[in-house]
């Protein structure tokens, strides 16, 4: 006895799965990874079978079809969700990446239907409307991990995101130098002396004497100022967890060795005391999370986070930069300062382990950086001046140019 076969309207053999519905389009109905029972649809035969064909090549390799028709914009939502538990400056910093490439298309094309080529497209598309090179890095990096985390879910295969951008795009990021002597000296003498710039003197002089990040800096109290031992005791720093608001909360330092003695000079102690005898006085202290005492206050009585010190050393850059308009200093930086406190204790031949310590670096491999850096130059530096040098350049084979 023979089994009649189903049949569309047009007289064509379904296979197992395949119906045809009252409106005329197709339905397939299959198994996914998971067992579930899924089902998806199509206008015309072809269509269904087309996508048939992807359902099985996904299910050979494990993957998750249906959750593969999502969109970008949508899978970085989901990761987003995922880390909640950051930092509170770190995740307002991912929102503030994922909202900003939520309107681009390929944020709206489905995740397994992204192609290298369309990220390449991306890339340059973010190049030739002017974004920094950082700008677009972190816009990758978001996309690349939230694609991780898909793959790791068995949603998609491959990470098109995985791809150099050496040969699309030229690295122009400033890499970070410290300030040599001369430059400090010039300009401390402009912080001295400029009528806007005085008032960001004393976070100058602390900050190029103790290395601090300049969120332990914004969460500095009275009490952490040892003046016995002449050290500040680094336990917490301030975090801005929403400037337009002046919302604000102490946390733990950046790293877990961030907790640290930090020696201080006289410059250093004297520079703190003028920032307690110059503060602003208010009936009531702020408080943040149990502490008070803090010695950076703004005008409006409220603790100074991070962003407002970057703003006021780039407006003072600009001033300077009117001053000295041929100058090889091409910034004022809070973190540049912490760079050269590092940069300085190699000079003076500190060891390594010492500085990691009072750097508060969690990792060596952060510190050497700076130091293989710092040395190269020092020894490049003293090869040069030895008198011996220019002979021994002399004697070396001369380039044929017959």
């Amino acid at each position: 006895m023979s089994v009649q076969r189903r049949k569309d309207n047009k007289g064509r053999v379904l296979k197992t799965g395949e119906s045809q519905r009252k409106d005329g389009s197709y339905m397939y109905r299959y198994s996914d990874i998971y067992g579930a029972r899924q089902c998806i649809y199509a206008s015309d035969l072809k269509e269904l079978r087309d996508k048939e064909i992807e359902i099985r090549k996904a299910l050979d390799c494990h993957i998750d079809y249906h959750a593969g028709k999502i969109t970008l914009n949508e899978l970085i939502s989901k990761y987003m969700e995922t880390k909640k538990n950051l930092r509170p400056k770190s995740f307002r910093t991912l929102k503030n990446t994922a909202k900003s490439i939520e309107k681009h298309p390929i944020c709206n094309m489905k995740i397994d239907s992204i192609r290298v080529s369309d990220v390449k497209d991306w890339i340059v598309a973010m190049n030739e409307k002017g974004y920094a090179y950082s700008t677009i890095q972190n816009k990758l990096a978001l996309a690349k991990v939230a694609m991780n985390m898909a793959i790791q879910d068995c949603i998609v295969l491959r990470n098109p995101f995985n791809v150099k951008r050496a040969s699309l795009i030229v690295k122009d990021t400033e890499e970070i130098t410290a300030y040599t002597n001369e430059e400090i000296e010039l300009l401390l003498d402009f912080f001295k002396h400029d009528k806007y710039a005085r008032r960001y003197l004393n976070v100058f002089i602390i900050l190029l004497g103790t290395g601090l990040r300049i969120s332990e800096l914004c969460g500095l109290t009275a009490n952490d100022i040892d003046v016995d031992n002449m050290c500040i005791h680094v336990t917490h720093q301030m975090i801005d967890k929403d400037m337009s608001v002046k919302d604000y909360c102490i946390g733990a330092p950046k790293t877990s060795s961030g907790v640290r003695d930090v020696p201080i000079s006289d410059d250093v102690y004297k520079a703190l005391q003028d920032a307690v005898r110059t503060r602003p006085l208010f009936i009531r202290e702020p408080i943040v999370d149990g502490y008070s005492g803090f010695i950076f206050l703004t005008t409006q009585g409220n603790p100074c986070a991070a962003q407002r010190f970057d703003r006021g050393f780039k407006s003072a850059y600009k001033r300077f930069k009117n001053i000295y308009p041929q100058t090889t200093i091409t910034n004022i930086r809070p973190h540049r300062l912490r760079h050269t406190y590092c940069t300085n204790l190699v000079q003076k031949g500190v060891d390594l382990k010492t500085i990691q310590y009072l750097m508060g670096h969690a990792s060596i491999e952060t510190t050497l950086k700076i130091y293989t850096h710092t040395n190269k130059e020092i020894v490049n530096a003293q090869i040069s001046r030895l008198p011996e040098f220019n002979n021994y350049k002399n004697c070396l084979p001369q380039k044929n140019t017959a």
